[in-house]
């Protein structure tokens, strides 16, 4: 990646237009992403999701102490869920002709608690309990927790296609000599070659038309991205994956453990 945004892969070129005192600025895309980049991102999207069904397989393998069967190997998967009720359903779900709840044999109650601890509801669901007033719903927390985010990508990718990548503005900004009597415009919010990235509006004396800018290089099929939203700003693509892994291997990894391990009393 870094070599990529090192070869300079697109320009903003500044233009007149028929206003005067306003300056329209392009942006020209010079190459496409590289497969290498979207392939990668790919395999670390998979692996990340990949590891917390690992995970889910470990804790019913030492639950049973006993090789599990091939049915109930397909049934291992880390839940994912939205709500307290439909978490609750993951483990009564049937398989076969027998119409068994292999999970519910697998997962007994305090891997379902060590499961529960880290789910999207879970902090909503305890202010419930505790009589807090809560304005989210389930479902809104949801939509934004990295856990739903990354199943959603790491399917993308597992069973259609690579994730969409963009370039996105994070900052743009200019120097003067003086206070500045200059104002910034947006433009068509589109990211794309030759799209209008913003107008500059009047002018500071010495001072040329040049503007400095920060791109990031965001995942546009991300469940949280909107791109009708011109206030949000979406993390690079590379600080968004390091902060997953943390949260994958330090908070809900670390979280799972810990009750896994507790003898039982609150945490």
């Amino acid at each position: 990646m870094a070599k990529f945004r090192a070869s300079e892969p697109y320009t903003v070129v500044p233009r007149p237009t028929d206003i005067p005192g306003r300056t329209e600025y392009r942006l020209h895309i010079h190459k496409p992403m590289p497969p290498e980049i979207s392939t990668t991102i790919g395999d670390i999207l998979h692996n990340l999701r990949s590891a917390l069904d690992s995970l889910a397989h470990e804790i019913a393998l030492r639950g049973l102490d006993r090789p599990l069967t091939a049915k109930e190997e397909r049934a291992c998967v880390f839940p994912v869920r939205d709500t307290p009720e439909q978490f609750d359903q993951f483990f009564n779900e049937v398989f076969g002709r027998e119409r068994i709840p292999i999970r519910a044999a697998l997962y007994g109650a305090q891997a379902r608690a060590a499961f529960r601890s880290v789910q999207p509801f879970r902090i909503h669901e305890e202010a419930i309990l505790l009589g807090v007033q809560v304005t989210d719903t389930y479902h809104q927390e949801y939509r934004w927790s990295e856990l739903y985010r990354l199943t959603q990508l790491s399917n993308l990718d597992k069973h259609r296609r690579l994730t969409r990548m963009a370039w996105r503005s994070e900052l743009v900004y200019w120097m003067s000599n003086s206070p500045t009597k200059r104002r910034w415009l947006d433009g068509d919010g589109t990211f794309t070659d030759g799209a209008v990235l913003g107008y500059m509006v009047g002018q500071d004396a010495d001072v040329g038309d040049e503007v400095l800018h920060d791109f990031n290089l965001i995942l546009v099929d991300d469940p949280a991205h909107n791109p009708s939203d011109r206030t949000s700003n979406p993390p690079d693509v590379v600080e968004m994956l390091n902060r997953w892994h943390q949260y994958i291997t330090g908070w809900v990894f670390g979280r799972v453990f810990g009750v896994m391990s507790s003898d039982g009393s609150p945490m």
